[in-house]
This record gives structure tokens, sequence and C-alpha cells, in this order.
């Protein structure tokens, strides 16, 4: 064959195998005797191979690009001063037609890539694809349609959908999406999805709404056994066990919700609510309550408050009290030597300010055995106790008021060989004391230092000036009636009998006095008790008398003997 024929002049246009006759054409290159190869026989054309592969369900595809290496590619370039990149356009019509038109239908594969393996008997074995699909109702410039990606499970020949981009954007791995963003899966004990930034100083997940406050969307929600059980709204409050918080952190249970932190499943602490009792429990060691400065609430925080495992409270200390009685509430505030430390009750303006005290048997509401309270509406302080009041200094008693009501000062009881001072709750008064007992000092220069008196009457006083003191009993004419001047002194005074005796307490003196129960019979106003007297136990009650009360007597007397020696001395 001639050069001439060797080279076919195509310009003005022809045909190859016009009478398509099953005949092959090949051209060759310098490297590649296949370079293009058509296949007349089976209507295929293939570049760098005289025979098309056999592969999908048997079939042989129209283009093919075989070989080894680089050859086994094929790439597209666009070399332009455009914008646009080169472009592999896969397309579906319903018409058999060239230039004829016949629309898609809903569920219309527009185009695939797919991806095949030799599994050492063909080329048919899916290994993946990846497919446009109709996604729903197309017209006229209207092409909804999803992206389907597949692949191959290990031990199976075809492709199951793993992934696809809905005509909305909704982007669904292992489920049909119904948000922008859904997963589905089946993992027997293992994670389903996994987001890991392996950079140390990487960040995490960002998921972000635009949602206000006001809104109350859900911005992250966890779900399971058909509930939420976490969710984080645009108002930034967060629910456990619920979807609709209504604080910044909110957790809800059927009973007893329990915020529990473990430290190195070592110490354990938790936040518990049992029914209306909020709990605050720790495993071992103390609870701390500590305050900071300037938002800081490390490095300049304090200590404010402790709760140790034996359920002692110390405020502004970690120091107990009083450690002999091993106190339950200790406050404490010494950063300075001016500071104070106090407790205040406060109450409403017609209510009680109140401390009880009770042991384990006063459990039972309304009973207690002792109590402080502030009576606001009569601005009344009480104290309260079912047996007897104590007030020390140092560390001796000091006070004690008994459950009779009897007070006792530097004595603990009315008995009286014990040096103090005790005040009866029926109104009785004993002092004692080994010297002076009682000693009464008037500032004003004269006036009563002792008033006595007899329903609410005075009726008698001890007085003193500056130099004397004055004895009074009541005896204000207008106090008296019947008064008779003219009267028997010396035959009532001569019934007397003074003696001398000693008594019993006091043998080795002898003094001079009367017998009272024989005073009684004379003058009678002058002697309290009767004779031979005793109380309801058996006791004497001794009589006694008050001599001053023998001084009108003895007065009287003196006169009538004045005016019988006057008589005489007349005679």
């Amino acid at each position: 064959m001639s050069r001439a024929r060797d080279i076919a002049n195509l310009q003005s246009g022809g045909v190859i195998n016009d009478a398509s006759a099953d005949l092959d054409f090949r051209i060759e290159s310098g490297g590649n005797a296949n370079m293009l190869f058509v296949d007349g026989g089976n209507d295929v054309l293939v570049i760098g191979q005289n025979a098309p592969d056999t592969t999908i369900s048997g079939g042989k595809p129209a283009f093919q690009v075989i070989g080894s290496g680089f050859d086994g590619m094929a790439a597209i370039t666009r070399r332009d001063s455009g914008v646009y990149g080169p472009a592999l356009i896969l397309s579906k019509s319903k018409s058999t037609t060239p230039d004829n038109y016949s629309i898609v239908a809903n569920g219309d594969t527009l185009g695939g890539i797919t991806f095949i393996g030799d599994d050492g008997t063909n080329l048919d074995t899916y290994g993946a694809s990846i497919q446009a699909i109709v996604d729903g109702t197309s017209g006229e410039n209207d092409m909804p349609t999803r992206l389907v990606f597949s692949t191959t499970a290990d031990g199976a020949a075809s492709p199951t959908e793993r992934m696809r981009i809905d005509s909305s954007g909704r982007v669904g791995i292992g489920a049909t999406p119904a948000r922008k963003f859904d997963v589905e899966g089946s993992a027997n004990d293992d994670w389903i999805s996994r987001i890991y930034n392996t950079n140390t100083n990487g960040a995490g997940t960002l998921i972000r709404t635009d949602a206000t406050s006001a809104n109350d969307k859900i911005a992250l929600g966890v779900y399971a056994d058909s509930a939420y059980k976490m969710v984080v709204k645009s108002t930034g409050f967060v629910g456990i066990g619920t979807s609709a918080p209504t604080q910044v952190l909110e957790c809800k249970t059927s009973s007893s919700p329990t915020i529990e932190l473990n430290q190195a499943d070592t110490y354990r602490g938790a936040i518990r609510l049992a029914g209306n009792d909020l709990e605050l429990r720790n495993s071992s060691g103390v609870i701390d309550f500590f305050v900071g400065t300037n938002n800081d609430h490390d490095s300049n925080s304090t200590r404010a408050m402790m709760i140790d495992n034996s359920g002692r409270v110390m405020i502004g200390t970690t120091d107990v009290g009083y450690s002999t009685h091993a106190d339950l509430f200790t406050i404490s505030r010494t950063a300075n030597t001016t500071d104070h430390a106090g407790i205040s009750i406060r109450s409403g303006t017609a209510g009680q300010s109140s401390i009880y005290f009770s042991d384990a048997t006063g459990q039972v509401s309304g009973t207690y055995e002792a109590s402080i309270w502030h009576d606001h509406a009569g601005e009344v302080f009480s104290i309260y106790t079912q047996d007897y009041l104590r007030i020390f200094t140092g560390s001796y008693e000091r006070m004690r008021i008994d459950s009779s009501g009897n007070m006792f000062l530097m004595k603990t009881s009315a008995s009286l060989g014990t040096a103090g001072h005790t005040f009866g709750s029926d109104g009785y008064v004993y002092h004692t004391r080994n010297g002076n007992i009682v000693h009464l000092n008037q500032l004003a220069s004269s006036g009563s230092a002792i008033l006595f008196m007899q329903n609410s009457n005075t009726v008698g006083s001890v007085a003193v000036n500056s130099s004397s003191t004055t004895y009074n009993t009541s005896s204000d004419y207008r106090l008296k009636e019947n008064i008779v001047t003219d009267w028997d002194a010396t035959s009532r005074l001569k019934q007397l009998k003074p003696s001398r005796f000693n008594f019993k307490a006091d043998k080795d003196k002898t003094v001079d006095g009367f017998l009272a129960h024989e005073v009684s019979f004379i003058v009678p106003e002058a002697v309290t008790g009767t004779k031979d007297e005793v109380d309801e136990d058996g006791n004497p009650v001794m009589q006694g008398i008050d001599h001053s009360k023998l001084v009108p007597l003895l007065v009287k007397t003196i006169q009538e003997l004045e005016a019988r020696i006057a008589k005489l001395e007349g005679g």
C-alpha cells in the first residue's frame, strides 16, 4: 500500500466502515500498538488494549481505558483564562432519539460512578458507588437530586448505602435524613461516631444555633430509650433527664437525683435530692466552702466554712472551738485583732427568734429541754430550761436557777452552811457569809437604806444620814384610832420576868432577856410564833421577840412611877 493510501485525508469529512461490517479499527502510537481500538463486533471503544473487558453483570461498557501504571488513568484538563475548570458530565434522558427529550421521574438515576474490583473470577463485583438519583418531581429547570454513597461490606458482593445528601441539603449517614445531619447505626458496645482532633493544641466540636433565648430551642440533645437524657437549650440552660430545664443546670430523675464527683475512683462526693431533702454527701474527709475574689475561685479563694467527718461545722476556722466537748458549731474571725464574730437571728416584727436545745429523745415536734428566744412583738427576751440554769465565769459556777425558780448566787443550793445568796421562788432571801454579810450604801446625804412593806404599804424602814442610823416602824397618827393614854402599865410590867440565861448554841455566854412565850401573854405584839410550835415535818418553829415593843410599856410605867413619886413628895 502506497503512502498515499496509508494516510487518509478526511478533511472533507467521511465515514469509516460505512457499510457497518463487523470490522475492528485500531490506531497505534509510538509505544502502544493499541492506542485506540474500536471493537466493531462488541461496539466498544478501547484505549490501551485490543479487546474490551467484560464487566458489570457480564456487559461491556462502550468506552474503556485499560493499561498499567499511568496507562490505566484518564485526565481531563481545561486550559483557558476563565474561572471554570474541566467537568465530567453525566446526563440522563428517557428519550432514545438524539436532541429529543423525555422527562426523568422520581427515583431515576441521573448518573453514577461505580468502583469494581477483580475478585479472581471476573470484574463483576461492586466495591463502592456514587449515584445521583432524582429526589422528587422534576420539571423544566427543576431537577431535585440526591447523592447516594454506597460501599460493600466484608463478605458481601454488592454495595449498601452508607450516606446520602438529599435535595434539601440534608446529610444522612446510615439513615434517610430528616434533619441537616442524621447519623444512625447499630453497633453493639461500640460508638456510632467519633470526632477526634489529635492536635494537642486543637479544638473539639462546635455546635451552634442562632436561636435566641426567647425561642428556647434545643441546641444539643442526647436521646435514648425514647426520651431526652440531656439537652442544652438556646437559653444556655442544661437539662439532664429533662428537655425543659428552667435553670442553668437542672437534673431530673423519678427518684433521688444525684450528682456525683469522682476522683480516680478513690474519693467520691455527691449532691442528692431525696424528696424534700437536699443532701451534700462525702465519702470521707471534710466538706469545704470557699469564697474568692476577683472572679478567682482557686488561688485567691479562702475557706469560709468546713464540715468535718464528725459532723462538726466550723466557720472562719478549721479548729473546733472547745475540744473537750468537741463543739459541733464554731465561728471564728481573727484576721485582725479588732475583728468581731457573732450570730444574728432575725424574724418578723411580730415573730420570735429562737434557739432550742434537746437530746435524742426530744425529736418529737414541740418537745425540747431548753431554749432561748426573743419575742419581737413584746420585745421580751426569754430563757427556758426543764431543769436548772447555770452561769459560769472561768471554770466556776456563779449563778444557778433551779426548776422551782429558786436562784442561787455563788452557791448551788439553799444550804445555809454554804456561803452565798439564795433568792427563793416564794420571795425569801438568804445571805450567808463568814464575815459582814450585807453592806448597804446610801449615796445621798440621808435617806432610807431599807424599806419594809406589807401589802404594798410601807410599815418600816432603816434610814441613814451622814453620822447615824435610824430604825423606824410605822407610827403616824393618821394610821391609828381608839387612842387611850390612861391605862395601867405598872401592873403589866410587874408581870414580866426578866431572866439571865445562855443560848444552847453559845453555852459560854450569859445574857439578859425574856422567854418569848412568857412575854406573849403580856405584850403579845412583841412576840412572834406560838409556844412549842412545829412545822408540817415536825421541825420546831422557834418564837422570837422584839424588845423595842416593850418600850411603850416601860415609858408608861416610868410615868406612873414619876406621878406617884411626885405625889409622895408633895404630900
